[in-house]
């Protein structure tokens, strides 16, 4: 395989599956992402490739089950020798619990099989545009454990992050919601982290957010934080007693269509509490009648950690 250009995008794939190779090869190719992509079938393979051009490539894409090493063995090696170079972990189970060892081990990402190409080209293009800017792609996003059953993810202040998240919660707790559930909690993330975002942070690159997921018998908490001045909760105004009044308002302000988020989401979830500050908010929404089955992270002991 020829040199790649200088700066030219070059993505390795791996996975024991021709099938699946072929088809995330046609979805990059077609994109145009990418000035070389490499093939391996098992994880062996793909070191060999990366030993023998010295760590340097922009991203890793790996199934995690293979033969021989997994891709868990493999992610352990690239951040032992390149712990910037990004790795996207693929999965063919809703619920696996290696998912949270590899995000923790330092993974950008995560995608469950069968992969939608479009979600598949849109997080690699995230991922790349991410190294691009800080040459660093692994250390933008931080997966920990901080008390038992509590996840959090710290990560630079992008509304990727949010969303990789909010995907990384749905895939915890899996089917045991019902729909609406779902799209409660969707709704929920999305808006709060985007608030964080956009107005806590100012999208500012320089300031970090903080999402917080636990899942206990019967409800779920999330907290999300940024690193932002805060604001006085008390004076937002309901923006449906006059919805035409308050859209003028944000235009004048140059805030973005909507600001209705924080009071619907006030309706979908059973509790919003914000700390005096303005910057932190933890959100709970009651599940009754949940299996019995425990997702991964879920630990009905669970204690809140600090700062919300």
């Amino acid at each position: 395989m020829p040199n790649p250009e200088p700066d030219a995008p070059c993505i390795l794939l791996v996975d024991d599956e021709e099938a699946i190779l072929q088809v995330l090869h046609g979805a990059l190719t077609a994109s145009g992402l990418a000035k070389e992509i490499a093939m391996a079938k098992n994880a062996r393979e793909a070191l060999g490739w990366l030993r023998q051009r010295a760590w340097k490539a922009d991203l890793v894409v790996s199934d995690l089950s293979m033969p021989g090493l997994s891709g868990e063995d493999l992610l352990a090696e690239i951040k032992a020798n390149a712990p910037d170079l990004p790795v996207i972990v693929l999965t063919a189970h809703s619920l696996d619990e290696r998912i949270i060892r590899c995000l923790e081990r330092g993974a950008s990402d995560f995608l469950v099989k069968p992969v939608p190409l479009k979600l598949f080209t849109q997080t690699v293009s995230a991922i790349l545009e991410r190294r691009a800017e800080s040459r660093g792609g692994g250390g933008a996003m931080r997966v920990s454990l901080p008390v038992s059953g509590w996840i959090e993810l710290t990560a630079t202040s992008h509304i990727e992050y949010v969303e990789r998240f909010r995907r990384f919660t749905e895939l915890l707790y899996g089917t045991r919601l019902a729909e609406d559930a779902k799209f409660q909690l969707r709704m929920a993330i999305d808006e709060i982290g985007r608030n964080a975002v956009e107005w806590g942070n100012r999208e500012s690159r320089t300031k970090r957010i903080q999402l917080t997921y636990a899942f206990f018998d019967s409800q779920i908490v999330i907290k999300i934080e940024d690193d932002g001045k805060g604001f006085d909760t008390s004076a937002l105004q309901d923006p449906t007693r006059d919805p035409l009044m308050h859209l003028q308002d944000r235009e004048a302000q140059g805030k973005r269509p909507g600001g209705f988020g924080v009071f619907l989401i006030r309706k979908l979830m059973d509790d919003v509490i914000y700390n005096e500050r303005g910057n932190v908010v933890v959100m709970t929404k009651r599940l009754p009648g949940l299996p019995a089955e425990e997702p991964p992270g879920a630990k009905p002991q669970a204690k809140a950690p600090g700062g919300s």
